[in-house]
């Protein structure tokens, strides 16, 4: 009798994992509320187990296709966790993604971005074909609400706009992520010829307005009447340009 309740349970173990591994992605999507919170796709293909999602967008702007292999992380999160792969009109991407009804993570992830396929950005900035770096990229959404965050962010956005409008020569953009005021802040500083320095400050926020903050300080009269010109205010010696921005709308 024990024997024949051991082969029982087996079977129905056995038999649930084989349901659960044919059901589709979109399932998995749908179950995770990403729909809800306003990713939309195309079209999937493949289970929850292995499948690939074609033409991701998010409000307005395209994210492109992405690779989805279901990660044994899943069991101890708790949630469902994927390796994704994703390669997209100005983005390419890959680390684990999980996510559950209340948390959405990121974890180990690596990304390039252009600003040439960003929809909402400036047609100046976008000729530029500026790139973007993340590096192990660690993020978490509980509630909308960022938990947790950290890696490293680096731009040469600010060496191509400033060789472009006056002619010196600019460094890197480089900075961190991390969690502040419940939205995910990125930081970045770099410095033009002449020791002029600046900061960027992007505070995220998810389903709502985001915080897009930059300082320019400099003792460079050709930098601070272009800096005029494109709408910064000069505060004590220091140029800064403050906007909100739609970023996940």
């Amino acid at each position: 009798m024990k024997q024949f309740a051991a082969w029982t349970m087996l079977f129905i173990v056995a038999f649930s994992v084989s349901v659960l591994m044919m059901m589709p992605l979109s399932w998995a999507f749908d179950k995770a509320g990403l729909g809800q919170a306003g990713l939309r796709w195309e079209r999937m293909q493949g289970s929850i187990f292995k499948g690939k999602a074609f033409g991701l967008s998010y409000g307005n702007q395209p994210i492109g296709d992405v690779d989805l292999r279901a990660s044994l992380n899943s069991l101890s999160r708790k949630a469902i966790a994927y390796d994704v792969k994703l390669d997209g009109p100005g983005v390419t991407a890959e680390g684990l993604v999980a996510f559950n009804s209340k948390l959405v993570s990121l974890d180990g992830f690596a990304a390039m971005i252009s600003v040439q396929g960003l929809v909402d950005v400036v047609p100046e900035i976008r000729e530029t074909d500026a790139k973007v770096n993340l590096q192990d990229v660690n993020i978490g959404f509980r509630d909308n609400i960022c938990v947790t965050a950290s890696g490293t962010i680096s731009s040469d956005l600010l060496t191509k706009i400033v060789e472009m409008q006056v002619g010196l020569n600019a460094g890197e953009l480089a900075g961190s992520l991390v969690c502040d005021e419940e939205k995910l802040l990125l930081t970045m500083e770099g410095a033009f010829e002449l020791s002029d320095r600046v900061t960027v400050n992007m505070r995220l926020g998810w389903q709502e307005l985001s915080d897009v903050e930059i300082r320019v300080h400099t003792t460079t009269e050709i930098v601070a009447e272009q800096l005029l010109n494109i709408g910064f205010l000069s505060e004590a010696g220091t140029y800064v340009f403050r906007e909100q921005v739609d970023f996940f709308r």
